[in-house]
């Protein structure tokens, strides 16, 4: 509303209002204006007034809302909200300091409400919607395809109750929730398991009760390289004297001859050799293991 007064008594304006006093017009401006208007006396008399009108503002800001991650995570997720003008402050929000970009970190998830006002009053309602925090650790259950002593593989399964991670050397489902893997020698070991989001659990693993003939001519309760070592050795000393002379004890027991002769042709070789080092490598690598499942029988 505009008000002009004069000092005298004035004529009437069009558009305007005179008061009782005829001293005083009024105008209501609904939206920004800029005019000039010509007030007279009673005797006629001319006086041009500036009208200049620019602080109405009946738009609500335009906002722009971005989420700092959209997918499953177990961090907290930052919502930020910019304007085309200047805003006022939200009780639990951070205001830049430009005082166009709203910001509020949530540390689970939500969905309520928000009321973006600029300076003028104008308002905008937004909806934040956070569905994507999970801090939750995942709980697995453990089982084995036997515990029972066995000369078998035995096959690990680990259930979880929600989707996770693949793990290498483990096989996941279909639908991400059950990890299986087959244990060729015993084996004791720690598996970290990762759900989507990133929460971990960790499950131990105890594979203690295969028992496959076993060829451990070193006797430290595993195929290695010691055992092709002393295969190797004892056929150096049946093929040199000098060999034989310089190292006896290279020479097997029968009883290790035995053990050592994995062809079965009735010696020591070269085949008993590469049995023992495809044996190693298919324990060691479970795609070798799968393209060579006969490696692992001794």
């Amino acid at each position: 509303t505009v008000t002009i007064t004069a000092n005298e008594e004035i004529q009437e304006v069009e558009g305007w209002i005179l008061l009782q006093n005829k001293k005083t017009l009024s105008k209501e401006y609904t939206e920004n204006a800029s005019e000039d208007v010509v007030i007279k006396d009673i005797a006629g008399n001319e006086t041009t007034v500036a009208v200049n009108i620019a602080n109405i503002d009946k738009t609500a800001p335009n906002v722009i809302m971005n989420y700092s991650i959209l997918e499953l995570t177990n961090q907290n997720v930052i919502v930020t909200i910019t304007a085309n003008e200047e805003i006022q402050e939200v009780e639990g929000w951070i205001l830049s300091q430009d005082n166009k970009t709203l910001s509020k970190t949530y540390d689970k998830n939500t969905n309520e409400s928000v009321i973006i006002k600029d300076i003028a009053g104008n308002e905008i309602t937004r909806i934040i919607n956070i569905a994507n925090i999970d801090k939750t650790f995942p709980i697995a259950i453990i089982s084995y395809s036997t515990t029972e002593k066995t000369d078998q593989n035995v096959i690990v399964t680990i259930t979880v109750d929600k989707e996770i991670q693949a793990l290498e050397g483990w096989t996941l489902s279909q639908d991400k929730k059950v990890l299986t893997k087959e244990y060729i020698t015993n084996k004791t070991e720690d598996v970290v398991i990762k759900d989507i989001a990133g929460n971990e659990t960790t499950i131990n693993i105890s594979v203690n009760n295969i028992e496959k003939e076993m060829r451990d001519l070193n006797e430290n309760g595993k195929i290695d390289l010691g055992d092709i070592l002393i295969l190797r050795r004892h056929i150096a000393y049946c093929n040199s004297q000098e060999t034989a002379t310089k190292h006896p004890n290279w020479k097997l027991s029968d009883e290790k001859m035995i053990v050592g002769d994995i062809n079965k042709n009735g010696k020591i070789d070269v085949g008993d050799m590469l049995k023992l080092r495809r044996y190693i490598a298919a324990s060691n690598s479970q795609e070798t293991a799968q393209k060579h499942p006969d490696w692992l029988n001794l």
